[in-house]
Parts: structure tokens; sequence; C-alpha cells
């Protein structure tokens, strides 16, 4: 599922539970200026998963923000750890 624009009532949750990401990070112990961006994108999805499933709200929105953040996370080290990011650098001389 791709971001859409948020709509008021999904900035103002958004907002009022972004605190949730500050712990991810500091719990996580990741650093903000790296992986902010990171998480932040799994957070969004789960205030629009949340909001938009009703299926969802028997369960709290800091499990599923929990997971979409840690699912973010996990997505971007299977990327950063490619073969391709990986290849063996040797000097040309």
């Amino acid at each position: 599922m791709r971001i859409q624009l948020l709509s008021q009532k999904e900035k103002e949750f958004a907002e009022n539970h972004h605190y949730m990401v500050e712990h991810f990070l500091t719990k996580n112990n990741l650093d903000e200026a790296d992986f902010y961006d990171v998480v932040i994108f799994g957070y969004l999805h789960a205030v629009q998963d949340y909001l938009a499933k009703p299926e969802l709200s028997k369960y709290q929105f800091s499990t599923i923000a929990w997971r979409q953040m840690k699912h973010s996370i996990i997505q971007e080290f299977i990327h950063q750890n490619r073969p391709k990011r990986k290849a063996i650098m040797a000097d040309y001389h």
C-alpha cells in the first residue's frame, strides 16, 4: 500500500500519537538521523490502515504502529544488504 495524502483526521491522529515513533527509535537503539525517515513511513502506513480498516480497532494502535515500523526497518536492512549494494571494491592502478 502506498501512502496517500493524509486527511485532517489522519493528521490529527498521527500528531497525537507521534511519541510512538521516538519511543520506537529509542527502544531499538536506532539513530534518529539515520532511521527517522524509514520509521515514519511505517508509522504513517499504520495510521492510515488503522483508521481505514475497522477490523483493526480490536487491537491497540500501538500494536499496529510498532509492527509497521518494525516491518519498515526490516525492509530497509534487506534493501541495504542486497549483494549489489555490497559489491567488493578494489583499487585499479
